[in-house]
């Protein structure tokens, strides 16, 4: 059994990036622990979360679409018989995702 090679390239990259890009919004309460900090820094992260659940519902909503009106004639594919389930729990978590964007 062989194991897959680290490519340290990738990695180094995707942590160097993760260190850049993270918008200091989004981390945790540090604007809040300290003398309640900045204003607008708890909008800001609930504006964020909003639309980070309305994308995913929308996406989740996609997939249950797509579930639907895809072929089903390749016994290969998951979508062959299951294609019902598949339609009902993608639709149920987008309206799970859009609740949450609706609540916040």
């Amino acid at each position: 059994m062989r194991l897959a090679k680290i490519r340290w390239g990738v990695l180094l990259l995707v942590l160097l990036l993760g260190c850049v890009l993270i918008d200091p919004a989004l981390a945790g309460n540090k604007f809040e622990t300290i003398g309640k900090g900045v204003t607008g820094t708890l909008h800001i992260k609930k504006e964020y979360l909003q639309i980070i659940f309305l994308c995913v519902g929308g996406l989740l909503l996609f997939l249950s679409i797509l579930t639907v009106v895809m072929p089903r004639n390749d016994s290969r594919m998951l979508n062959y018989t299951l294609w019902k389930q598949s339609a009902a729990i993608f639709f149920v978590l987008s309206l799970g995702a859009f609740a949450g964007a609706y609540f916040i």
